[in-house]
């Protein structure tokens, strides 16, 4: 599943730029968008596996210094 996980050209908004991530291909007959979702939270007769919380839990220190980077050069760039 994790092989599956693509993403988009970056795009613009009212809101600011952002970029799609999807799950796409077909596995075992299914949508990988639904094992996915399936494997994140779980069904009746199986536990979830959250592993899109646990990934964006853990990428959340590099994503904030890697935007404070970003934002530190911009201030530079404006003599602020």
């Amino acid at each position: 599943v994790a092989r599956a996980v693509t993403k988009s050209k970056p795009r613009k908004r009212k809101s600011g730029p952002y970029i799609d991530i999807t799950f796409k291909g077909v596995q075992h007959g299914n949508r990988l968008a639904e094992i996915a979702f399936v494997n994140e939270y779980g069904k009746k007769s199986q536990p979830a596996r959250p592993f899109i919380r646990k990934a964006n839990d853990d990428s959340t220190g590099h994503s904030e210094m890697a935007a404070l980077k970003v934002y530190d050069k911009w201030l530079k760039s404006k003599g602020l």
